[in-house]
């Protein structure tokens, strides 16, 4: 790992000299929560409805898709908050698998 990388100003009359990290980012303020737990929080989601997803799959199950659907969605949410987008992506996965096995079954098989 890289050591961290600074930035020194340079003193004008007396100044103190002035010190930055610019290895935290945007956003490295520790007194907010961190933007990649909501993603985490959506992945969780996301294989949750994904796991009951298979489940659904098998034939005359499919009308288990309207309790998943809106799970994919609350985690499509959570996950469109976060700044990173790998739950966000896996709940829209869920929710067209499982729209398109709606579709199939005329919302019932």
């Amino acid at each position: 790992m890289d050591p961290p990388v600074f930035c020194e100003r340079v003193t004008i009359l007396g100044e103190k000299p002035f010190r930055q990290d610019f290895t935290g980012g945007l956003g490295s303020n520790r007194n907010h929560p961190d933007i990649s737990s909501m993603n985490l929080i959506s992945i969780l989601i996301g294989l949750f409805a994904l796991v009951w997803a298979f489940v659904a799959f098998l034939p005359l199950l499919g009308w288990m898709y309207w309790f998943i659907l809106p799970v994919a969605v609350v985690g499509l949410a959570i996950g469109a908050l976060s700044s990173h987008r790998g739950g966000r992506n896996l709940n829209l996965v869920v929710l067209v698998v499982g729209a398109l096995r709606l579709m199939i079954g005329h919302g019932i098989f």
